[in-house]
Parts: C-alpha cells; structure tokens; sequence
C-alpha cells in the first residue's frame, strides 16, 4: 500500500468516525465500494479467519493503519455485519450456525434405529469460536459480532468450535448470568463463564458450508475438559427417562444427534440434529383482555393473568393458535400457560398461552 493509498484509506475512516449515523455510515461506505485498497484494508482487518499473532495497541487508534489492523478494528463504528450490508459477503462470516429441530412441534418422527448420541442442553449463549491456523482465538455471537474473553483455552489450531457459552453449570435461568458487558463494539464476556463445546469443524469446512466428516468422527475432535456431558441412547424412551432426570436437577434439556450428522450452515431445521425441552405450565386467573394494535386491533391482543401469589403480567403469545376468540372468552377464567421457568425475581419467562382450562374452578390456580 503506498502513501496515497494510506492517506485516501484514513480519509474514510475519519468520515466515518464523524459522524453517529448507521445509514451515514452506510452511505459513506457505498460512496466508496469501487476503492479497491479500501475493500482489501477491511479484510485484512475483519476477516475472521486470519490472525497476526500479535495485538494492537488499543489506546492508540487514530491514524496508525497497521496498528488498526491489528486491533481487528478501525474505531469507526462499523462492524463485519455492516460491513457486508454495504459490499455483501466482503467478510467472511463467523455467524453460521446449524438450526435444531425442536421435537414436540412438528409431528415428524425421530429416527432411531440404531441409537444416538444426547447430549444436555445447557441454558446459555449460542457461539462461535474461531482458532485459526496462526493460533488466534476469536469469540463470535449467533449474530456474527465479535466480543472478547480474558480466558485461555486449549483448543486445535485451523478448526471452529460451535460452543454454549454458560455460567456455573448452566442449569435453567442461568443465562441471564452470560449475557455480554461492555459498549457496542467492544463487547466482552463475563470472566466466571465458560464453554460447553457441542461440535468441531474444519474451518475450510465452515467456510464451505458443509462439514465433510460426520458427527461420530467430529465428536472426538472436541478437548474432554470443554466437551458437556453426552450419552449414547439405543432408544427415545431411554432418551427421554434421561431428559425427565436432567430436568429433575434443574436443566434445560437434551441434543439429540445421529451419528451421521454432518454440520451444516443452515436455517433448514433436520431431524437429525433435535433439541427436545418440556415446558413448564401454569394455570392462572385472567383479569382483563387487551385490544390489540395495528393488524391485530379489533381482537384480543394480549390478556393479563394473576397467579395464587398475587404476581399480575400480560401475555400476548399464543393466542392466535387458540384462534382469534372474541372479547369475554379469557376474562374471569383460568387459563394455562407454558413459560421457561420462573426467575428469582418471581417472573414468568417466555409465558405462551396454552388454553382455556373451562374445568377448573376460578381458586383452582399456581
């Protein structure tokens, strides 16, 4: 990069920290989407596959591009996501994830000749975690943003870790424990969480999209001391007896895997990767019905219910699987709920309308 180049490149940068606007940002970004070095400076500094082995100086972010380079960041506000908004697939994605069927919701069935590894479903965050053939790690949210973690781990260079980031054992309402802290942009994890890693893949396989090893082989792939707990089950009964005792000691759920999985970048849920949950249910007393707003005025929006304790909270979801009841059919009747499980704060998480319990006398309520 010459010296015209360099000028030109922080000339962007600076009108991008000038201002606090996305879609200026975004404008400032399409006006310059033909300056070749530009496009290349980002990737070098964005791309999550490649490390430099050494760290910026993060107190010294202003006019030094190799500095900023190594920061992974230009300081402008801008990220690979909105990066990719303006010159689409410029950066290569930390995001991709495989969706699980979510078993109970859909009538297919689960094959189960031959058995399947089940694993616990720890209640954290979904990540990502980048080690590149230089040795770099990287921690990615679902959504692809990037945040740090002062912790070290032992994992095989040239592979991507798709892990649950968890605090304590991650049981049931420990989530809200591992959210991230810090400013956009500058994100970081809790340094009491930790990873559960559920599955490895090369990183030329992330990048295509399709692992070419299956699950069997994968799993061995995974370091023991980051690995959750999982167990073969030759059957769903013996699959669910252990769900039912995870449950018991206060865990979300399981991860049901065939052993012929292949990971895949897809939003497509197959029903050889599951996550099975059983919610938990209520019956509550309902106390008013709520008009809806915009496509849903005219019929009930949400209903507000109070349990035997006294807690009184409004749930709108649900109720169009209950079909769109007329006003008078919810109030002064019991009505059941499935929600997540009841935080210390005593509030129902995640509440769906379930039905109208008509067989249950009005005292008859959690």
């Amino acid at each position: 990069m010459d010296n015209e180049e360099k000028v030109a490149i922080l000339d962007i940068i600076q009108a991008l920290r000038s201002t606090n606007s996305k879609l200026e940002k975004l404008r400032i970004l399409n006006e310059n989407g033909d300056y070749i070095p530009w496009l290349d400076y980002l990737v070098d500094v964005y791309d999550p596959f490649v490390t430099y082995g050494v760290s910026g100086n993060k107190n010294d972010l202003q006019d030094d591009l190799h500095n900023l380079q190594l920061c992974r960041s230009v300081n402008a506000g801008i990220t690979a996501v909105s990066i990719n908004k303006a010159y689409p697939n410029l950066i290569p994605s930390a995001s991709k994830m495989m969706k699980a069927y979510d078993y109970g919701k859909k009538a297919r069935p689960i094959p189960d000749e031959g058995g399947f590894w089940v694993g616990v479903k720890y209640d954290g965050n979904y990540v990502n975690i980048v080690c590149s053939e230089a040795g770099g790690v990287q921690f990615y949210t679902s959504g692809g943003h990037q945040y740090t973690h002062e912790v070290k781990l032992n994992l095989r260079e040239g592979y991507v870790y798709t892990a649950e980031r968890i605090h304590g054992e991650g049981k049931l309402g420990d989530r809200r424990r591992c959210s991230l802290e810090g400013p956009k942009g500058a994100k970081f994890a809790k340094i009491d969480n930790h990873y559960k890693i559920f599955d490895v893949v090369t990183i030329g396989d992330f990048n295509c999209d399709l692992a070419i090893e299956d699950y069997e082989t994968r799993r061995t792939l995974i370091p023991p001391e980051y690995a959750g707990t999982e167990r073969w089950c030759e059957t769903l009964e013996e699959a669910e007896a252990w769900l039912d005792e995870l449950i018991r000691l206060g865990y979300e759920g399981i991860m049901i895997k065939l052993g012929s999985l292949r990971w895949r970048n897809s939003k497509s849920r197959k029903v050889d990767c599951i996550k099975w949950k059983k919610r938990l249910t209520a019956d509550l007393y309902c106390i008013e019905e709520l008009e809806g707003v915009g496509n849903s005025q005219g019929i009930i929006g949400s209903i507000r219910l109070r349990d035997a304790a006294g807690l009184e909270f409004s749930v709108g979801s649900g109720l169009s699987l209950n079909g769109d009841l007329p006003f008078g059919s919810y109030i002064n009747n019991v009505v059941e709920i499935g929600y997540e499980h009841i935080n210390p704060e005593g509030t129902y998480v995640q509440p769906v309308v379930l039905g109208i319990r008509r067989d249950k006398p009005k005292n008859d309520i959690d």
